[in-house]
């Protein structure tokens, strides 16, 4: 069974009892197509639940059907920055991942020689141990989240991390994600499009 709590970036909390859940449809970074969003959810009808991370690019009631979170490029003030489910045994923790851009270049800039191979991996490792540290203070098993536009599945002290990327601007390829929880098993599979 799912209990759904929604929190917002203010912690309004909102609970929701009593729904099974299997199969996650995970999008992020749209930015504007929608047509390849439109594809995708038809793909998916099955899905038990559809979340957006953020960097919608069109009006929202096109993606009715979505729990939606606040991207860098999403310009309405009524999305949430955060949002918390808590499905089964496990919690997700649902942002666009950018809170941390100013304290992730500041530590980046802070390193000396650092060459121009390594900037992109270090950037992430840090995004993902800062992702990690807040996940575990909301209390969170795992974490969905974009604004990298790179997929990504993995864990990390205990968390989960998870990026469907981007459907249309990825790196290296155009992706999205499922995420399948029963119980206390987790299944993520990255599909490109």
């Amino acid at each position: 069974f799912i209990s759904i709590l929604l929190s917002s970036y203010y912690n309004n909390t909102v609970g929701l009892e009593g729904v099974e859940m299997k199969k996650i449809l995970v999008l992020s970074d749209t930015h504007g197509d929608l047509d390849m969003t439109k594809r995708i959810l038809q793909k998916h009808q099955d899905a038990d639940m559809r979340i957006h991370l953020g960097d919608v690019g069109f009006d929202l009631h096109e993606i009715s059907s979505c729990c939606i979170v606040k991207g860098n490029h999403d310009h309405t003030s009524h999305l949430p920055m955060e949002r918390i489910f808590q499905i089964e045994d496990r919690r997700l923790l649902c942002l666009h991942g950018n809170l941390f851009d100013e304290e992730t270049v500041q530590e980046v800039f802070a390193m000396k020689n650092i060459s121009s191979d390594e900037l992109m991996e270090l950037c992430m490792r840090i995004l993902y141990t800062k992702l990690k540290n807040h996940a575990k203070e909301k209390h969170c098993d795992i974490v969905l989240f974009g604004h990298t536009h790179h997929q990504c599945c993995k864990e990390l002290d205990g968390v989960l991390l998870i990026n469907p990327g981007s459907i249309c601007l990825g790196t290296p390829h155009n992706g999205y994600a499922i995420v399948c929880i029963d119980q206390d098993d987790v299944k993520v599979r990255l599909l490109q499009c």
